[in-house]
């Protein structure tokens, strides 16, 4: 049984990598980059999903089906066949964690989209004609998207401080914690001293708005938005 090589995901997505030794480690789960490539390519995907399945008009609960493991592994065996190794759904996720340091954002989520289910349209990048998400009826969807926008730009912020290379996985989640934790102190002053297990609602707030922000204006003007409220600035871009 042979095991999964650059060839093979490039042929599946129609990309061609510049940095073939990023697409090689995205491919060996022995690589030092594969863990973090699979920490980043999560995020990408679950955002992808959320905005294509916001678009479709799925409720939270039936479009977080799409990118459960089971699904992912599914899809792999669609995709690629049987190959040695386990877990495979963890190679969508670094093919995605590999393309984030070469792709722009719709290119990236059309890819993603690509290898979770190819049933979903692609949906529209910006459309500035859109109901207003913090004024609509439908806050738990809108909280649903805007909260995985808010954790993708995060990691996005930590994609860039530190690249594939330069950080441990571990870390990395560690770092993501910290990033949401301070989020909410900003947001909400001495919230983890009251933490019940649910974002404050200044929090929530953010993301309903965070989820307009992105329907209407784009990831680019989002992710700015997000950094900022997140304590960075422009010169981390």
């Amino acid at each position: 049984m042979p095991a999964l090589t650059p060839d093979d995901v490039e042929r599946a997505i129609g990309y061609t990598f510049r940095d073939r030794d990023l697409l090689r480690a995205a491919c060996e789960r022995e690589s030092p980059e594969f863990a973090a490539l699979e920490f980043i390519g999560d995020a990408y995907l679950n955002l992808a999903v959320c905005l294509a399945c916001w678009h479709a008009g799925m409720e939270p609960d039936a479009a977080v089906r799409r990118f459960k493991n089971d699904n992912l592994r599914s899809r792999f065996a669609s995709l690629f066949g049987r190959r040695r190794g386990t877990e495979k759904e963890d190679y969508l996720e670094t093919t995605i964690g590999a393309l984030s340091f070469e792709a722009g954002f719709e290119e990236i989520v059309q890819v993603a989209l690509h290898l979770v289910d190819a049933s979903l349209p692609v949906p529209p990048f910006a459309d500035r004609d859109a109901d207003a998400l913090h004024e609509s009826t439908q806050f738990r969807r809108a909280r649903w998207l805007g909260e995985a926008t808010l954790k993708c730009v995060a990691v996005d912020l930590l994609r860039e401080l530190h690249g594939p290379r330069g950080r441990a996985a571990r870390q990395l989640y560690e770092d993501l914690a910290n990033l949401m934790h301070d989020l909410n102190n900003r947001l909400s002053p001495g919230w983890s001293s009251r933490w019940s297990g649910t974002a404050p609602p200044a929090r929530r707030v953010l993301a309903r708005r965070t989820a307009a922000t992105l329907v209407e204006f784009g990831w680019e003007t989002t992710r700015g938005l997000v950094r900022r409220e997140l304590g960075f600035g422009p010169e981390h871009r």
